[in-house]
């Protein structure tokens, strides 16, 4: 034979040796199918593939519960004719598409009604890759997210009560710095988020490291809460008082990391209450006002009676003595008269509007005048045209 050809003998074993390997990587591609099958039927996530056309090739029997169709609905069809939310739609073949087109994987979200209701799926697109690396076939993974979708909305929702609470809510390291700062702690403390994330809360709401917080941080730090009443100070250097829970927070180890603070600004309520002792103190002065004017009425009512009687009962007085009589009589009167305004005051009445004669109020303030200051103040009093 001539150099470079090749007998027929060689020519057969070499066909004899690719048909084998040929058998043997088909075989081994039919036992990765029967593989991938497998764990695709039994798995949890829509599994599904498609060609180039964007029709489905292959899907598994999850898409059955989740869409209320049978595989073979699925089988040769595309999305949009499966009928499909246009939305969705366009969500799939945008994805798809950018697969064959650059090889990449592609991930989206997006939400589908099932027999049951809404529910929520996240998809990843990945390629499939013939003997001679072009892109044969995107291979869809499709897990359903409900739950985690439910659980980040309640979350949202719990942030969005938490913003929108009166109360100051708070969250600090042990070493107090801030690491949340609600709305509500900028409305009653002044402080923005921004301006106080990270600083230390105990040197800016406190005029000094008192006692008191010491031992609020280290009774919180020993039982894991506390309660009661803090003094402390906004932006604006005013100083408030709080209702205030302290709860030590840990986590998955159980070792505490932060302390979660609610407080209440009760500043005008405990205004109120000094206010409101300050007259329950007005009522017991009334009260005891009232006993004490009894008692003094009982010791003047007869000084006064015999004040009058004297004169009557006595052989003619001179000038002098009826003249002390005179004052022992007016001064008594005078005191009941005190007497009877203090019960007035005592009781509480309203009283009514009735016409006065300002002449005579001044008369009486004028002998009130004289008989409490001092002789060496002259008191000149202008009556007026009539």
């Amino acid at each position: 034979l001539v150099k470079g050809q090749v007998s027929g003998g060689d020519l057969l074993l070499r066909s004899i040796r690719y048909a084998i390997e040929r058998k043997r990587v088909e075989a081994t591609l039919h036992q990765r199918e029967q593989e991938f099958r497998t764990l695709s039927e039994n798995a949890p996530d829509i599994i599904a593939r498609f060609d180039r056309q964007l029709r489905h090739l292959y899907v598994n029997s999850a898409v059955e519960e989740a869409t209320g169709l049978s595989v073979r609905d699925f089988l040769g069809k595309t999305n949009r004719e499966l009928g499909m939310a246009e939305a969705q739609v366009n969500q799939w073949e945008e994805a798809l598409q950018q697969v064959f087109s650059t090889g990449e994987r592609v991930s989206f979200e997006f939400e589908f009604p099932t027999p049951g209701g809404i529910r929520y799926y996240q998809s990843r697109c990945v390629p499939e890759f013939a003997l001679d690396r072009s892109i044969e076939s995107v291979l869809g993974i499709t897990r359903d997210i409900s739950d985690r979708k439910l659980a980040e909305q309640k979350i949202l929702e719990q942030a969005v009560l938490i913003d929108i609470s009166p109360d100051a809510i708070v969250v600090c390291d042990l070493d107090c710095h801030v690491l949340f700062w609600n709305q509500g702690a900028t409305q009653i403390y002044g402080w923005t988020a921004a301006e106080i994330l990270t600083r230390d809360a105990c040197d800016l709401l406190f005029l000094q490291r008192s006692p008191q917080l010491e031992a609020t941080r280290q009774k919180t730090l020993e039982t894991g809460e506390w309660q009661g009443e803090l003094h402390k100070v906004t932006k604006s250097g005013q100083e408030i008082v709080v209702s205030s829970r302290w709860k030590l927070l840990r986590n998955e180890a159980g070792q505490p990391y932060a302390m979660l603070v609610s407080d209440r600004d009760i500043t005008e309520q405990k205004q109120l209450e000094a206010q409101f002792l300050r007259t329950q103190r007005l009522d017991s002065l009334g009260t005891l006002a009232s006993g004490i004017a009894h008692d003094l009425n009982n010791v003047l009512t007869p000084i006064l009676a015999i004040s009058q009687l004297l004169p009557r009962k006595l052989p003619p007085l001179n000038e002098q003595n009826q003249a002390l009589l005179k004052m022992l009589e007016d001064n008594s009167r005078r005191g009941a008269d005190m007497v009877k305004q203090i019960l007035t005051f005592a009781r509480g009445l309203d009283g009514d509007f009735v016409p006065l004669q300002v002449r005579h109020l001044l008369v009486e303030l004028e002998a009130l005048i004289e008989s409490t200051f001092p002789k060496s103040i002259e008191i000149d009093r202008n009556n007026g045209a009539r």
